[in-house]
């Protein structure tokens, strides 16, 4: 007999230190409770003794449901392992140890009021966990236990603290209404619920079939959980170890919380039991997932089909699109045809759209804003997107702190060059297309020249054309954009101006005049005009970079800046 307690004894203590927080206890105790079909649990902690010397603390977990009658505290309640929930999913705990763990607190004692069926009893457990059995005169309507346990005041708040967080972290979505008061409090004197409504924070998306629901939602700071009837099975910051390894990339960005009553936890309560009720409920969170976007898309379309657009628009779209930039399978969804970019000029954009202006023009523009640029360029050529808003006049600005990630400038990384090397893969030259208007064409202001400048610039003019140079027409023009380039060429001058192609002939010639360089070279003219013409001729052969000539000189044999050289020294003889 002492051999089969002593073994018992062991079972016992090895069963409790399976759990990572003894105060996991009142998760066991609020499962059975729920299993016994309670309406609602309270959970309540009372101290007795005097200040500064240890005294009784006591925990409560009070509930309403089943009870129990002699045949089942005799055959399952005072048995190890002992069930009759193992094949009915409605039930949460399948190994009949949830009673157990309140041993893990360490208790003096516990004592369990319980009845049904007419019958009410008192079963009491002593600190050599011997059982007292008797029955009550007094009705009991569900189970009642209370866990006694030996401290002083300060032992007691401890108590009161992580009781009160240990419920909160495996509670809180129980499907019953959970209450906990610290009836000893000299300042909260009303109880406090536990359980809080299911969901996550922010804009989330919820999915729901028979025996489980999901409720996804994009996160900088993921979390990953799920729950039998509300109570926590597992939790965790990263979904290494709760999802399995194909899928754990496509949440990288999404938080989880997923209940179902096919998944179970382990015999030691720290993680899913992974078997074929996990797999069917992975596939479950998988479809979950693929609706999330395709309801994403939805809203991105009905947005981009709004005719005009305020802040709160742009501010809403950066959200939605940098959403879908974050899933890495995004040619799973069907986007060939949605109209998920806009143009500045409010007209809806689609990815085969993306394949017909690069096919047709060679290039897709994108831009962060609505500047005369794009104007210039025409709105609807433009499409709407990028990382950062830096034009100082525009009140989209704001948007680079909300959505950083959004469309970014650099083609790789934007959602426009994403959604091309997805579908176009093989295609890297249209994929280098994607590009600002601002790398594609020039915007310039052509002036009227004073007196001075222009007798510099048709200096320059003839003596190009006498070195073999085959420009027609120098003017001078005024920047509309910043980081205006010294000069510009073009086969003929005007406000918009396609960036010159290598090997291209260009006739005519236009210098910014508010270049510091030209500035300095107006003034040296008045003093010594071969030198600031020769300098003037000579820059405007070297392209902005300093790397070289420029391709359109290719037809000069030699250095043409020597050329040029050669008929100032000519002249001045």
């Amino acid at each position: 007999m002492d051999q089969l307690r002593a073994q018992a004894d062991a079972v016992v203590a090895n069963l409790v230190t399976q759990f990572a927080d003894p105060f996991d206890a009142l998760r066991e105790l609020c499962q059975n409770s729920i299993d016994a079909g309670t309406s609602r649990i309270e959970v309540w902690t009372s101290f007795e003794g005097a200040p500064g010397k240890p005294g009784v603390i006591e925990i409560h977990v009070d509930d309403f449901g089943e009870g129990m009658d002699e045949a089942i505290i005799d055959n399952q309640f005072t048995r190890l392992f002992a069930s009759t929930k193992d094949k009915d999913f409605t039930k949460i705990g399948k190994f009949g140890i949830g009673f157990v763990s309140v041993f893990a607190l360490k208790p003096k004692a516990v004592l369990v009021h319980t009845g049904r069926g007419g019958e009410y009893w008192e079963v009491l457990f002593d600190h050599e966990l011997n059982i007292h059995k008797s029955t009550l005169n007094v009705p009991v309507e569900g189970t009642q236990i209370t866990i006694f346990l030996e401290g002083d005041q300060n032992r007691y708040q401890e108590v009161v603290k992580r009781s009160f967080d240990s419920l909160k972290k495996w509670c809180v979505h129980a499907e019953t209404e959970i209450w906990f008061e610290d009836r000893s409090s000299k300042t909260v004197k009303q109880p406090v619920e536990i359980t809080e409504a299911w969901g996550l924070p922010g804009r989330s998306f919820h999915y729901a079939t028979e025996g489980t629901e999901a409720v996804l939602a994009f996160s900088d700071a993921p979390r990953y959980s799920f729950y039998n009837r509300g109570l926590t099975l597992a939790y965790a910051e990263s979904p290494a170890g709760l999802l399995p390894t194909r899928i754990e990339p496509h949440f990288a960005h999404i938080s989880v919380k997923m209940k179902s009553r096919y998944l179970e936890h382990t015999l030691s309560r720290d993680t899913i039991v992974k078997d074929v009720y996990y797999e069917s409920a992975m596939s479950i969170l998988q479809r979950a997932r693929l609706d999330m976007f395709a309801e994403l898309v939805k809203d991105v379309v009905e947005l981009v089909k709004e005719p005009t657009w305020n802040l709160d628009h742009m501010l809403e779209y950066c959200s939605l699109m940098e959403q879908l930039s974050l899933a890495p399978d995004i040619e799973s969804f069907n986007l060939l045809n949605a109209r998920i970019f806009r143009t500045h000029g409010g007209k809806g954009v689609t990815p085969m759209d993306l394949l017909e202006m690069y096919e047709s023009k060679g290039r897709v523009l994108i831009s962060p804003d609505l500047t005369s640029f794009v104007e210039n360029v025409g709105k609807d050529e433009v499409i709407l997107g990028a990382s950062q808003l830096h034009h100082a006049q525009n009140p989209l600005r704001v948007i680079q702190t909300i959505a950083p990630r959004v469309m970014v400038l650099a083609y790789k990384e934007s959602l426009v060059g994403r959604v091309v090397q997805y579908f176009w893969p093989r295609n890297e030259a249209m994929t280098k297309s994607i590009k600002l208007p601002e790398s594609v064409f020039v915007s310039i202001e052509v002036v009227e020249a004073d007196l001075i400048a222009r007798k510099m610039l048709d200096d320059v003019l003839s003596l190009t054309q006498t070195a073999g140079l085959r420009f027609k027409r120098i003017e001078l023009f005024r920047p509309t954009t910043e980081h205006s380039p010294f000069f510009v060429v073009a086969e003929k001058l005007a406000t918009l101006m396609e960036r010159p192609s290598a090997g291209a002939v260009m006739k005519e010639l236009a210098v910014n005049e508010l270049h510091p360089h030209f500035q300095r070279l107006k003034k040296l003219y008045n003093t010594h005009p071969d030198v600031a013409v020769f300098c003037l001729a000579r820059a405007l052969l070297i392209d902005d970079s300093g790397a070289g000539i420029h391709a359109f000189n290719s037809t000069l044999k030699g250095d043409p800046s020597t050329a040029i050289l050669e008929e100032i020294m000519k002249r001045a003889s």
